[in-house]
């Protein structure tokens, strides 16, 4: 109990007090148990010497087999010392044995900068790979021609590159800007697909759209209009987009007077045209007040009416409908020669993309291919990345470009 005047406080020993209790403690239990063989062995022979007092009679064999089994039981009684004496000194014996002395190490455990950068490098590469990986199963966009055939089961027709300098109004018309730019040479060759595509059946009315907005329907199908009247071609740009025209814009003509006019009966198709560059070859029509019903009007009968009269007149008519978003050009699809898909590369989505041409051919719409739009000019399926050879620089390829001149020769300098 505590210690009474420390306000029930115990005291504690220290460890060196402790030690020295714990080794009185061993040695009293060595001597008691000493005391109490001896106790034994004395109360043992008295108890002998007592019985061979009263039995004088026993013979001596009797006397030798209880004095054996008396030394017996002394035996036994050492033995269970002995080990009492053992387990209290393995007790107080420490178990922790040093196997190897204590050494400063040569570098330190931590930080290991190059063990733990090699770690990070490892992972970092896996967790890339693993970001990739998935980016690419998780992407749905369409890439490659290969995507085109493989999903939508149509040919590729051109491939037109990203338009140098930005999209703005002046850089989107690159045909009439630059007629021998990189751009222009892809419409050339897409001109030239779609010849060969009309040997057996002519394609006097091409319809050019596209899955979504800012895919570059607009710009294909200007620049195509352009190119083919640098052909000689007499083209007419219908601007058949009564939601968003954009075609005005391209051309910077007047959009106050156009084909829904003509709709109503208040001007002629003569009267709406623009004649665009002066030329005669290329003509405009653009769409005029937009209505609230684009859909109907554009499956109207007059819009038949419009677009046989313009066939008749014309060698090429180029449609710029919207989106297949909405019904207009599912609309359209079915009152023209051919239709134009027009899908940029890592932006367009194949389920959209098939889904248009599902609804063009439920429309009985004849597709003739597919134009990658602007995708950029280090990509090795771009036309435009042709390059030719300039003789006066043996040692490099340079792109086509409007402004090409031959570079002048530095005039000698005067001695």
């Amino acid at each position: 109990r505590p210690a009474p005047g420390l306000g029930g406080i115990t005291p504690t020993a220290s460890p060196e007090i402790q030690a020295q209790i714990t080794a009185k403690e061993l040695s009293l239990e060595q001597l008691q148990g000493m005391y109490d063989l001896y106790q034994q062995l004395y109360n043992n022979l008295v108890v002998l010497g007592n019985n061979g007092n009263l039995n004088s009679g026993q013979t001596g064999t009797q006397q030798l087999q209880s004095t054996l089994a008396l030394y017996q039981q002394i035996h036994a009684n050492l033995l269970s010392s002995y080990e009492n004496v053992r387990l209290s000194r393995l007790r107080s014996t420490s178990n922790i044995v040093p196997v190897d002395p204590a050494v400063t190490p040569g570098k330190p455990i931590r930080p290991q900068p190059v063990t733990n950068s090699i770690i990070g490098a490892v992972v970092g590469l896996l967790l890339a790979g693993a970001i990739a990986f998935l980016t690419e199963y998780l992407d749905d966009s369409i890439k490659s021609p290969e995507d085109v055939e493989r999903i939508l089961g149509v040919p590729v027709l051109g491939y037109i590159g990203e338009v140098p300098g930005g999209r703005g109004k002046n850089n989107l018309m690159n045909i009439a800007n630059q007629p021998r730019s990189p751009v222009a040479e892809a419409f050339r060759s897409l001109r030239t697909n779609l010849e060969f595509a009309g040997l057996s059946q002519p394609l006097r009315v091409i319809l050019v759209t596209s899955p979504g907005p800012g895919d570059g329907k607009t710009t294909v199908s200007s620049n195509l209009a352009s190119i083919f009247a640098q052909g000689g071609k007499h083209v007419t740009l219908i601007d058949a987009d009564l939601r968003r025209p954009a075609v005005h814009r391209f051309f910077s003509v007047d959009n106050h007077v156009g084909l829904t006019d003509v709709f109503r009966g208040r001007a002629t198709l003569d009267a709406i045209g623009h004649t665009w560059n002066g030329t005669g070859e290329l003509t405009v029509l653009t769409t005029g007040s937009l209505p609230p019903n684009p859909t109907e009007i554009l499956s109207s009968e007059k819009m038949i009416g419009v677009l046989n009269v313009l066939k008749e007149q014309r060698d090429i008519v180029i449609v710029d409908s919207p989106p297949s978003i909405v019904a207009d050009a599912q609309v359209l699809a079915a009152r023209v020669d051919g239709v134009i898909v027009v899908l940029w590369p890592g932006h367009s989505h194949w389920e959209e993309a098939r889904a248009m041409l599902e609804q063009l051919r439920r429309a009985d719409a004849r597709v003739v291919g597919v134009v990658f739009n602007r995708i950029p000019q280090n990509r090795a399926n771009y036309y435009g990345g042709y390059k030719h050879y300039s003789p006066y620089n043996k040692n490099k390829y340079h792109y086509y470009r409007d402004d090409y001149i031959a570079p002048q020769k530095p005039s000698p300098k005067k001695k």
